[in-house]
């Protein structure tokens, strides 16, 4: 065994001479998006690059300075007197009390995070290969979904779950296939609606009884309470805005042979009386006011109640 003379041996050093400048990772090419590490990285080379020193050469690398042993993480210290840096393991540099535990936790733990985060895309890509669903990763790599139409952003939000749970209930597949029926279909869709916009009539004005299928409803909070809203497309075609009478808040009604307390539903037909105004900038909708003589024509029920 040769006898260690040089200046960074364990029995002479002197902590105090030391600066940490920073952690490195023995594979830093293979864990390039953990920003913690290329910070660190760059904050290594900046340092290089003012003090043009060099690493120790008493070790071989990758095996720490002061006890031999190999390295994955490196804390990399600089020797102003003689210009140069060393790298130890965590273990030596809490020995020597040189260390930065609270970085060293930090960093290892991004690491573990962004190797946990590898394993679950992969086996999410591959998941998705076997049901012929790369489409959903391709969404998934392609940016953010706050800025993707809904159909494309609830897919990316099931393939981030794939990756971070590792599966999919079979609901969930099966609401992915309806998902990419939406985005096959969503230039026939639309067509079909500016066909039968152009075909709409009028939204008159006045008093009115109409007969019009839901489209949506939506209970607001105000300062007086709820607010119960519905958008209604009418037999001849254009569209209305209004409340939801009371009478259809909550009503009893007869579904599948039985009675059940049930709200209006998307698909619902219904008969009501009301004050219409056509708006300013589309004269195919409108806005209803008054609702009255509300009646059930039929109901949807192909939707749970």
């Amino acid at each position: 065994m040769t006898t260690r003379t040089d200046i960074h041996r364990p029995s002479v050093i002197q902590p105090e001479d030391y600066q940490f400048i920073a952690i490195l990772h023995k594979k830093i090419e293979d864990m390039g998006d953990v920003y913690l590490l290329q910070e660190q990285r760059a904050r290594f080379r900046e340092h290089l690059e003012k003090t043009g020193g060099k690493f120790a050469d008493h070790q071989e690398g990758g095996k720490c300075h002061v006890c031999g042993n190999s390295l994955i993480y490196s804390l990399v210290f600089y020797h102003a007197d003689t210009n140069t840096y060393i790298k130890v393991g965590n273990d030596c540099a809490d020995k020597l009390d040189m260390g930065d535990p609270a970085l060293f936790a930090k960093v290892t733990k991004a690491a573990g995070d962004w190797r946990k985060a590898k394993a679950g895309k992969a086996k999410a890509e591959g998941l998705l290969a076997e049901r012929d669903k790369l489409a959903a990763w391709e969404i998934y790599n392609s940016g953010s979904p706050v800025n993707m139409l809904y159909e494309e952003a609830t897919i990316h939000n099931m393939v981030s779950k794939l990756v971070r749970f590792g599966s999919l209930s079979q609901g969930q597949w099966d609401f992915m296939d309806t998902l990419f029926e939406k985005i096959d279909n969503r230039e026939k869709v639309k067509a079909e609606r500016e066909a039968e916009k152009a075909a709409a009539l009028p939204c008159p004005t006045g008093r009115h009884t109409i007969e019009a299928t839901v489209l949506k409803t939506a209970v607001n909070d105000t300062a007086w309470g709820h607010s119960f809203k519905m958008t209604i497309k009418t037999t001849d075609g254009y569209l209305v805005h209004c409340s939801i009478p009371s009478d259809l808040q909550l009503f009893e009604a007869e579904v599948n042979g039985e009675q059940v307390q049930t709200v209006l539903k998307r698909g619902d037909v219904i008969r009501i009386s009301v004050t219409l105004t056509p708006s300013q900038g589309d004269p195919k909708f409108g806005f209803g006011n008054r609702p009255t003589k509300a009646e059930i024509v039929s109901l949807n029920t192909e939707v749970d109640r």
